[in-house]
């Protein structure tokens, strides 16, 4: 079984093209970023036709016969999301006034400044 490597950039997307041996089957394996730039949160899947074609450790198994074979890549990220809390209210000359903060919660790893940036709105 041969190996197939393909990059996509979702910030400039294009159809691509990927020469794999007829009648065999192969693993085709994803590499996704956006300018260049990791994509946390990334789910992808492979379809040939309607059908979803299952993933291993190593790609996607892709049978191919003597035709071309047209397969649809769907690449999704869960973004980030923060919720406001109201953390205190306190009445300074008879008028209340609430303090709400943003709370975000994230799982360990590594993080660029960008990925922040929707949460400031």
């Amino acid at each position: 079984m041969k190996f197939y490597n393909i990059n996509i950039d979702t910030s400039t997307p294009v159809n691509q093209t990927v020469q794999m041996q007829q009648s065999a089957t192969g693993l085709l394996n994803l590499n996704v970023t956006n300018g260049g730039k990791y994509i946390r949160n990334l789910t992808t899947k492979v379809y040939d036709g309607g059908v979803e074609v299952p993933s291993t450790e190593k790609g996607f198994k892709i049978g191919v016969g003597t035709e071309p074979k047209h397969v649809k890549v769907v690449a999704k990220s869960t973004p980030m999301e923060s919720t406001k809390e109201v953390i205190t209210s306190y009445t300074p000359f008879n008028r209340t006034i609430q303090v709400q903060l943003t709370r975000l919660v994230l799982p360990v790893g590594t993080y660029t400044q960008d990925e922040f940036l929707p949460l400031l709105s």
